[in-house]
């Protein structure tokens, strides 16, 4: 590639193989979306009806081998039975039975289409990628700059190239555009699809805008390709021209580059008496070298060690073999200085220095060991962030670690205000963090589903709004309960009404909204819209003017244990229309 220009006036036409090819997919592409896959599709809805067919299927299974021996004795619950009722259950067993089958050949399906799209997916990306390549180089030339600078070297009998190459552009750019936006289109389309199957929301119009989609592409190939072969030629005798040129003027500018050495002489002289003095200060620098690395070794081996053990022995468990971390150490060689940009970590097990602590220490307390690093960093006066993420830090640990974990994480909010964003795909250990700070003022969200555009993320409640009541229940028949359990008790009452509007709103409309951004005219709104009695919205829209965090700074405010049993009886009321 010459130094003077890096771009090359280049459309390729396929070949004859390729050309093969691009019909064998086209043809694939356009035959995939059969009257057969769309009823297959569409039939997926009855998978919504059989929607616990098996569970019911396998009690069933259960029951009959039961009957088989004490046929006249319900093996659930114990009570006689007479012919008609024994008759019923085989009857009814035998229909779930069959309607089980079906379901399982219809989710053999949705396996099946599934499949297919991914497949599609896989090979369109291929297949649009080799189509639209083909024009890359020569729309390089769409930027002014580029342009502009080509046209200097098409001048006097070479201008007429220019006049091709501004011609081929003009019908390239709206081609190319629209095969770029199709391809979006059906893209976007193929993930929606995928994500109806998979979510069994099965509409016929998304089935069909796939199909549209793929017939919009395949024609904004159609027009792309047809393009290609009447241009390439012309094009690449431009190509040769400029080639040519750029020949000539690479030796022109080999003689340009060494005349411009030559008037920076002097410039030069300095960089090389730059160099001599810069070379005469290896020895300060090494003197300096020295200084740096054993204030560094300070750091981390006394400082560094001592934050980080500080956490590492509140996630470690007592019970565990006497194998953990020890300290951090800075390598040395064998002249003492310090081994790169390296720090190492030492171990001990029963006051024996072990040889590597990688080796020796298990995965969970490799984990444990760098949440602690992460947690000690965040704790530095000289960090800004008030929060922390942490993904998943209980992935390979055990269940004693995962407890001692739940341990930090609280003490972390409680003594060191912090606020934490914790992820992890450990449902079971997500339930037990809540449930150990229930008591905390939490939120919990859940991804589930991914298209295009990003996730599905949906909130779900930190604590139930069951758990709350039975809380503020608690508090208030506990006569030592003072004020400020009492206004904890209030506080609660609040979170348990957002609690239950966000689920009956979304049990009626279908539609999430957001806990936290719930007041007493936001609560009204979304509960008259569930059909709530008047009398009822206006008894529990009330409690917001002693509830709201906002009312306790008044210096009337005094929490009130016979008003907190009001409230707490108006929400089981409305609880009750969930």
């Amino acid at each position: 590639m010459s130094l003077v220009f890096d771009k090359r006036v280049i459309l390729e036409d396929f070949s004859i193989s390729e050309k093969q090819e691009n019909e064998e997919k086209r043809r694939f592409f356009g035959e995939l979306i059969t009257k057969k896959i769309i009823e297959d599709y569409l039939g997926f809805m009855k998978l919504t009806t059989f929607k616990g067919v098996i569970d019911k299927a396998k009690f069933y299974n259960l029951g009959v081998k039961f009957l088989e021996q004490s046929a006249d004795i319900c093996p659930f619950c114990g009570n006689e039975l007479d012919k008609e009722q024994i008759d019923n259950i085989h009857s009814d067993h035998e229909k779930c039975e069959k309607e089980a089958n079906v379901y399982k050949e219809i989710e053999k399906k949705r396996a099946q289409i599934s499949e297919q799209l991914s497949n599609l997916g896989s090979k369109l990306e291929i297949f649009h990628e080799g189509i639209r390549s083909k024009s890359q180089k020569l729309l390089e030339f769409s930027k002014k700059e580029n342009f502009d600078k080509l046209k200097e070297f098409f001048i006097g009998d070479d201008e007429a190239h220019i006049e091709i190459i501004r011609e081929s552009l003009t019908a390239f750019e709206p081609l190319y555009s629209k095969l770029c936006s199709n391809y979006k289109q059906l893209v976007d389309s193929l993930q929606e699809t995928e994500y109806s199957i998979k979510s069994l929301n099965v509409q016929k119009d998304v089935i069909e805008s796939l199909g549209n989609n793929i017939v919009s592409y395949l024609s904004s190939v159609e027009s792309y390709s047809g393009l290609l072969p009447l241009y390439s030629k012309p094009l690449a005798d431009a190509n040769i021209v400029l080639e040519k040129k750029l020949d000539e003027l690479a030796g022109t500018e080999k003689i340009t580059q060494l005349i411009e050495l030559l008037d920076r002489k002097d410039d030069i002289q300095k960089l090389f008496q730059i160099r001599n003095i810069l070379d005469s200060l290896s020895g300060l620098r090494a003197r300096v070298s020295d200084y740096v690395s054993n204030k560094i070794r300070e750091i981390v081996e006394e400082q560094l060690t001592e934050d980080v053990f500080e956490w590492y022995g509140k996630i470690k468990t007592i019970g565990d073999p006497d194998v953990h971390f020890s300290g951090f150490i800075l390598p040395k060689t064998q002249r003492g200085s310090t081994v790169g940009q390296q720090i190492g970590v030492s171990a001990k097990s029963y006051g024996r220095e072990l040889a590597s602590a990688v080796s020796s220490l298990s995965e969970s307390k490799l984990n444990a060991l760098g949440l602690s690093i992460k947690i000690s960093n965040n704790l530095k006066s000289s960090n800004p962030f008030d929060f922390l993420i942490i993904d998943d830090p209980v992935q390979s640990l055990d269940d004693e670690h995962s407890v001692q974990i739940i341990t930090v994480l609280r003490e972390l909010v409680e003594n060191y205000q912090k606020q934490v964003i914790l992820l992890s795909h450990n449902n079971q250990w997500l339930k037990e963090f809540r449930l150990g700070c229930s008591s905390l003022n939490g939120a919990f969200f859940e991804i589930t589903g991914y298209t295009r555009d990003g996730p599905f993320i949906t909130e779900a409640s930190w604590k139930t709004w069951k758990a709350r009541l039975k809380e503020v229940d608690a508090i208030c028949k506990n006569p030592r309960s003072g004020q400020v359990r009492l206004q904890q008790a209030e506080e609660e009452i609040r979170l348990a009404l957002c609690d239950i509007t966000a689920i009956l709103y979304n049990k009626v409309t279908g539609k999430n909204v957001s806990r936290d951004k719930l007041n007493a005219m936001r609560v009204k709104q979304l509960l008259l819209e569930c059909g709530i009695p008047n009398n009822l919205i206006d008894k529990v829209t009330q409690t917001f003017q002693t509830t709201d965090d906002s009312h306790h700074i008044s210096s009337t405010y005094s929490p009130n244990r016979q008003r907190i049993m009001q409230y707490h009886s108006w929400l089981h009321e409305l609880g009750r229309y969930i």
